[in-house]
């Protein structure tokens, strides 16, 4: 028989879950949905398109991601409440956390391990009937093009066996670069561009949906032939380049670009300027800048030659000849927290935060109390936002997060580690291998 405890912990699983089944957030989306529509028409020239949903049916949405207001944008496209998928870092936001589930209830995931907390709810509120929406590449665009989808999207697809739409943000990167300070107002579009029903999910190969998701989810703004005849207007339109762009191509030294206004330049006598067709130029009739401009006509080139650089700099080689008490950035006023999934940050302390080719350090910059993490235990390192650096400590489980006031670029840090662990893992498959070998030798 089943106890009173029993009882209570069912009922309260049940409320838990059954929630977003109230008829507030029906009125809640009618009441705000012209509000929403007509202030993201003022900010942003947004146009959204209209799609006509089988009231009976629940979808499963699959968005591109290139700007914090993504979700609002996408819902003004349905006539009925849409239930998001969104980092659990905005649960622990107190009042504010409270409003926004109040208002719109998103289902919080651990953007830096896998969440099955997150994808039984998915699967909870679509088989109770409500639509829901998910970012699927898990965070917003870099540099223009969408960021890796995983390719266990598709398996999740064609094991949750529901109505699946792919939408569509065109415009957003130019509009809200996720680095900027500022957003700019040109033109944006969203809409529904493919529809998948349960027997196309369950004919088609998990490898073949994969690759359609990648396709029909890009919108790569610098790829558009008619990117140029479309202004985005805005104010200050490079500052804060230097949270994605840390390497500068002159005198390629790390963490020494400056942006101010639509300039961003290094000490060496580096320059760009970031023009509104969101692309960039040359700062003066010098023959050397106006190189620079031919060679990186916008973000996107300047950013993945970064990428490239690091790679071919930073060898097996290097790394055996690096001193290991040598940092390769630093930088200070940290604040270093632990995080609770969807309830509170833990503030340890406010830290010095340095990288070494074996290790991320923190320091207190008050006590001096150390906390050093391995490389090699560092798990699924992810930036939120525009410079918040999470990550999961394999051997504890544990999720940190480091963020800081001044514009301080997160990815310097996210790119070479996940670089210092990709050497890891090549050196000990490489050793692995060489041993294998030297025992068959042996036995032979």
């Amino acid at each position: 028989m089943t106890t009173e405890a029993e009882a209570k912990q069912s009922r309260e699983t049940t409320t838990r879950f059954d929630y977003r089944g109230s008829y507030r957030y029906r009125v809640i989306f009618v009441v705000l949905r012209p509000f929403v529509r007509f202030l993201m028409w003022v900010l942003f020239n947004y146009k959204p398109i209209r799609y006509h949903e089988d009231k009976n049916k629940a979808y499963f949405i699959l968005s591109n991601h290139t700007g914090a207001l993504d979700p609002l944008l996408l819902a003004l496209s349905f006539h009925r409440p849409v239930f998001f998928v969104a980092s659990d870092h905005i649960f622990r936001l107190g009042w504010l956390s409270r409003l926004l589930d109040w208002l719109v209830a998103p289902i919080p995931i651990v953007k830096s391990k896998v969440d099955l907390a997150a994808i039984r709810t998915m699967h909870h509120e679509l088989n109770s009937g409500r639509t829901v929406a998910l970012f699927p590449s898990g965070s917003r665009s870099v540099d223009g093009s969408e960021e890796p989808i995983p390719q266990a999207t598709a398996k999740l697809l064609k094991k949750l066996k529901m109505p699946v739409l792919l939408y569509r943000l065109e415009g957003g990167y130019l509009t809200s670069p996720r680095w900027a300070k500022h957003h700019r107002r040109g033109r944006m579009y969203g809409s529904v561009i493919m529809h998948f029903t349960e027997k196309d999910l369950e004919t088609t190969e998990t490898a073949e949906l994969s690759r359609m998701l990648d396709q029909f989810l890009e919108a790569n703004p610098y790829r558009s032939p008619r990117r140029l005849e479309i202004p985005y207007r805005g104010r200050k339109l490079a500052e804060s380049l230097e949270r994605i762009i840390y390497l500068c191509p002159s005198c390629e030294r790390l963490a020494t670009l400056h942006s101010q206004n639509d300039i961003l330049s290094c000490p060496c006598g580096f320059s760009l300027r970031y023009e509104e067709t969101g692309g960039f130029g040359q700062t003066s009739w010098n023959p050397e800048d106006q190189q620079w401009a031919n060679k990186f006509p916008d973000v996107s080139s300047l950013y993945q030659w970064q990428l490239k650089h690091m790679e071919q700099v930073i060898t097996p080689g290097a790394m055996a000849v690096r001193d290991a008490d040598t940092p390769f950035f630093t930088d200070k006023h940290e604040k270093f927290t632990m995080t609770q999934r969807a309830k509170r940050n833990i503030k340890l302390f406010t830290a010095e935060l340095r990288l070494y080719k074996d290790r991320l350090k923190f320091r207190d910059e008050k006590s001096g109390e150390i906390k050093s993490f391995p490389i090699r235990e560092i798990m699924d390192i992810t930036v939120i936002g525009p410079q918040l650096i999470q990550f999961t400590h394999q051997p504890t489980g544990m999720t940190y997060e480091s963020q800081n006031k001044k514009p301080r670029s997160a990815y310097k840090y996210v790119n070479l580690i996940l670089h210092l662990k990709q050497l890891d893992k090549r050196a000990t498959e490489h050793a692995t291998g060489a041993g294998n070998a030297e025992k068959q030798h042996v036995a032979l």
